[in-house]
C-alpha cells in the first residue's frame, strides 16, 4: 500500500506564536493521508531530551535521569517543517512509518 501524505500538523506550533523553538522542542506530530488516515507521533529535538534528562536528573524523574522513553518517539535535529516532512517521507520510503506511527 503506498501511503501518500496530504498533511503534517505539529500539535505545539501554531502560525502566530514567533517564540517556540524548533530546535528545543517535543510535540506530537499529526500525520493525514490521501486515502483519510491519520496517524500519530511524538518528536522530540535532541536539544530538549537533553534539556529534559538535565532537568530529571535534578528533579528524580526517570530514577534521576538514567533513562528516558516516549510512547511513538522520533528523535531529531530539529522540527522544522522540510526536516519534518523529509523526515516522514523517508520512514515511509523505508517502510518504518507504520511501525513509528500510530493510527488514530
Amino acid at each position: 500500500m503506498e501511503l501518500e501524505v496530504t498533511d503534517i500538523y505539529l500539535v505545539d506550533v501554531h502560525d502566530d506564536d514567533d517564540s517556540v523553538d524548533l530546535k528545543n522542542m517535543n510535540t506530537d506530530i499529526i500525520v493525514s493521508l490521501k486515502n483519510g488516515d491519520k496517524y500519530v507521533a511524538s518528536f522530540i529535538s535532541y536539544n530538549c531530551l537533553y534539556e529534559t534528562i538535565e532537568k530529571n536528573k535534578r528533579t528524580g524523574e526517570f530514577l534521576s535521569g538514567r533513562y528516558y522513553w516516549m510512547k511513538n518517539m522520533v528523535l531529531v535535529q530539529n522540527l522544522y517543517e522540510g526536516n519534518v516532512r523529509q523526515i516522514i517521507n523517508h520512514l515511509i520510503a523505508d517502510g518504518d512509518f507504520q511501525i513509528i506511527f500510530e493510527k488514530i
